[in-house]
């Protein structure tokens, strides 16, 4: 099947998908209008009304976009060297560190925490940033963020430019500069927001660790001769060819986090990176795409199983998972 072929199919299968889900949420609409229809006035009122106090529970937010996060006033920075790291770490604190400080006391988790982990969630678009004292204790989720732009559709990353997000068990590190834009953020308060630009601001993001043993083994024995790829990054600017990318205000919140891990003591810190949420989908919903993932079924399956144990572990415990890995297989000890 051509690229082209494979793109105007999965667009067609998206869109599918999309009907399917607006007939969804109109009949649920359609159902809850009923019952409020039952209610008094007062109680309609209170449904529609813009007063977060107002609103019943089912309204409660739970994944954070740009509009959930307030940036504080920080002062001018002209003058100073915004691409130092202790510059950037500084102004990160001071334009969303007391949100990030509320979501863990909330949370019960002191703050700053010692050791922070993500989970990523390609089909659902969201980041769990999880967080607590140790790598041997139980971690606690602080907040759910929505991930802009990435690669969303199930399947591993495969080969070199093919726009996919990998899924799988890694770590990532800072690295600072760049010769794109949207690697560059204005760490001003009303700035943020602005689209990056090579030498504006700062630059700064998350490197992933991919490829790693496992995605080696299977590309090089399902797609021989094949190259792996690489230069998966975590960072703003809501652009992607395989990154996973936040709106500005987001990323800073979400890198935030990483500054707090204690890396010299436990290490980079881990990033779990799935297909869906396995307790959420279904894994036959996607199989129908099988061409577009280019994995026979069965590989696909097995490879989707083996993330799915380190996705079951961590939610019996929340404790970090120490993971080795042996051919095409993650071990979780």
């Amino acid at each position: 099947m051509t690229l082209y072929k494979m793109k105007k199919q999965y667009f067609k299968n998206m869109n599918r998908l999309l009907s399917i889900s607006t007939a969804i949420i109109l009949f649920w609409g359609c159902n809850q209008a009923q019952v409020q229809n039952n209610n008094s006035a007062i109680e309609k009122d209170s449904i529609v009304s813009n007063q977060e106090d107002d609103q019943p529970a089912f309204f409660a937010k739970s994944v954070l976009d740009e509009e959930d996060i307030k940036l504080n006033d920080v002062a001018d920075i002209s003058g100073q060297k915004e691409n130092t790291v202790s510059f950037i770490d500084q102004r990160i604190e001071a334009l969303v560190g007391s949100s990030m400080k509320k979501w863990c006391e909330d949370k019960g988790v002191a703050y700053p925490p010692q050791y922070v982990m993500y989970r990523v969630f390609k089909y659902d678009e969201e980041i769990e940033v999880w967080a607590g004292k140790s790598n041997t204790d139980s971690l606690t989720l602080i907040q759910t963020f929505r991930i802009c732009a990435m690669d969303k559709f199930p399947g591993p990353k495969n080969t070199e430019g093919d726009g996919k997000t990998p899924e799988g068990f890694y770590s990532c590190s800072n690295l600072y500069g760049s010769s794109y834009g949207f690697m560059w953020i204005k760490l001003n308060t009303g700035d943020v927001d602005e689209y990056g630009e090579v030498g504006g601001g700062s630059s700064f993001k998350l490197f992933v660790n991919y490829p790693n043993n496992v995605d080696r083994n299977r590309i090089t024995r399902n797609f021989p001769g094949r190259k792996t790829g690489g230069d998966i990054c975590i960072h703003g600017n809501c652009v992607s060819a395989g990154c996973i990318s936040f709106k500005n205000r987001v990323f800073l919140a979400v890198y935030g986090f990483q500054r707090k891990h204690n890396s010299a003591k436990y290490g980079n810190i881990q990033i779990h990176i799935f297909p869906y949420r396995f307790d959420k989908h279904n894994a036959e919903t996607f199989f129908e795409y099988s061409d577009y993932m280019a994995l026979d079924k069965e590989v696909l399956i097995k490879f989707w199983d083996n993330l799915k144990e380190g996705f079951d572990k961590f939610n019996e415990t929340h404790k970090p998972l120490k993971v080795t890995q042996s051919g095409e297989k993650y071990l979780f000890n």
